[in-house]
């Protein structure tokens, strides 16, 4: 589906710098040669999605038929990868992570749809990543669900959430 819209790209420009620079501070292929470091990798995604998901779903309102982050939740993908991966639920719950209070920027409808559109974003680039995943073998097919997102529906739920966005941006 191909979308555009003043927001839209607006988005994508106010974005781009952030999305370069994180690319470049994580570095996410190098810790795909490593279980370990694959751990470690997915675990700090883990704090930072239960923080951000849990504020998204305060946000008043944000949720509509078209959007519902409780729905769009991948901090569970996370940590059914690292369970697969040896991680306990203590372990798990042990981990530390920011509140939904400590995110800042989230404080009305709009800024919450623009983080929204990065997260949701994200499952788009985790398809390249879990091509990666699968040509390096080092990690369990089990414990890549996360870059996996929606599977087969991640365009179909990037064309959802796009039609969302246009919604909201027309509402």
């Amino acid at each position: 589906m191909s979308f555009s819209s003043p927001l839209l790209t607006r988005l994508r420009q106010e974005t781009s710098a952030a999305h370069t620079e994180l690319e470049a501070l994580v570095d996410i292929v190098a810790t795909l040669d490593s279980k370990e470091k694959y751990a470690r990798l997915l675990a700090g995604f883990y704090g930072f999605h239960r923080a951000v998901e849990e504020r998204l779903e305060a946000v008043s309102g944000l949720v509509s038929e078209l959007y519902d982050p409780a729905e769009r939740r991948k901090s569970p993908w996370l940590a059914e990868d690292l369970r697969t991966l040896g991680w306990s639920g203590e372990r798990l719950a042990g981990l530390p992570f920011p509140k939904a209070d400590d995110v800042p920027g989230l404080t009305d409808a709009a800024a919450a749809m623009g983080c929204a559109y990065v997260m949701e974003g994200s499952t788009l680039g985790g398809r390249h990543i879990s091509g990666l995943l699968e040509k390096n073998g080092v990690i369990p097919v089990e414990a890549r669900r996360f870059f996996r997102s929606y599977g087969e529906a991640t365009r179909e739920k990037w064309a959802g959430f796009l039609h969302a966005l246009a919604v909201f941006e027309a509402s």
